[in-house]
Order: structure tokens, then sequence, then C-alpha cells
């Protein structure tokens, strides 16, 4: 899976009603690559606003099997 992020130097961007703030990874706002065309406004947006090194970013997200010695799934029976 990709997504899109906003990145601001070191921090992240989180846009609320109130407005955008700067955050970490975990609670930044994420876009589907079809959404890119909203993601480039944002930018510019963000740059009116007065915010300096903002670019697009692409996470790439894959699914593993998570193993940590214990229980990880739950099987009917």
């Amino acid at each position: 899976m990709r997504l899109l992020i906003l990145k601001a130097n070191d921090k992240y961007l989180r846009f609320r009603d109130n407005g955008p703030e700067l955050t970490s990874i975990e609670k930044a706002s994420v876009y589907s690559l079809e959404k890119v065309s909203e993601v480039r406004e944002k930018v510019t947006f963000l740059k009116n606003q007065g915010y300096t090194d903002v670019e697009i970013k692409q996470l790439t997200i894959t699914e593993e099997h998570f193993e940590d010695g214990r229980e990880t799934s739950i099987k009917r029976a």
C-alpha cells in the first residue's frame, strides 16, 4: 500500500477543522495516491500560510506476520 503524507522539516502535518498542525508521523494525515491533486492544493495553502520546506512524501506500507513468541491471532474452531 502506498500513501501520501506531508512533511515540513523533521515534522509531519495533520489537518484538523481548525487548521494544520505539526506532529509526529503517527498522528499525521495520510492520503491515497488518487488524492494527489488535493495534496498539492494543501502544499500551496501551507506555503501561503508561511510554512517552509514542505514536501510530499510517499509512505509504503507492507503487511507481514508479527511474531513475538506469544499468541498473535485468534482462529476459528
